[in-house]
């Protein structure tokens, strides 16, 4: 979609984006659409309208570390694991964590300096044991 048309779409009222569903292309912006109004105005505000200096993959990706629960969860089931890729086990724990841990994610490692030496090694070694082990059980010994 051209991103003004876009725009309109994920900014109508939750009738229109839903009707809507049906007639646009890909799986990705049809759970978008599916979304309440409220989902797909952060998305517009965070993602779209993001400053030059942000990427729209990282823009993305803090978008999607601050949502709540149940966006996360059904993101995770309609979008992620219908791939015929597996989904990253590193991105499917990351999604699973409490508010606390993706939000210093965001600011540790998102908003790195360019110039740190691996902010994400660094900021796993800051973490509480318990999200340490959680993630050796679960990304590490599964390979990822």
């Amino acid at each position: 979609m051209a991103d003004e048309l876009q725009r309109g779409i994920l900014l109508a009222p939750d009738v229109i984006a839903r009707a809507a569903r049906g007639a646009v292309g890909g799986r990705t912006t049809s759970w978008m659409l599916g979304r309440p109004r409220r989902v797909r105005s952060a998305y517009v505000a965070e993602v779209m309208d993001r400053d030059a200096e942000t990427s729209e993959e990282q823009a993305q990706q803090q978008w999607m570390l601050r949502q709540p629960d149940e966006v996360r969860e059904s993101y995770l089931e309609e979008i992620l694991r219908e791939r015929e890729e597996e989904p990253s086990p590193q991105v499917i724990w990351m999604l699973g964590q409490p508010e606390p841990v993706r939000l210093s994610y965001i600011e540790q490692v998102l908003h790195a300096d360019p110039e740190a030496k691996k902010p994400q090694v660094q900021w796993m070694l800051r973490q509480p044991g318990e999200v340490r082990e959680s993630y050796l059980r679960e990304v590490v010994d599964r390979g990822g």
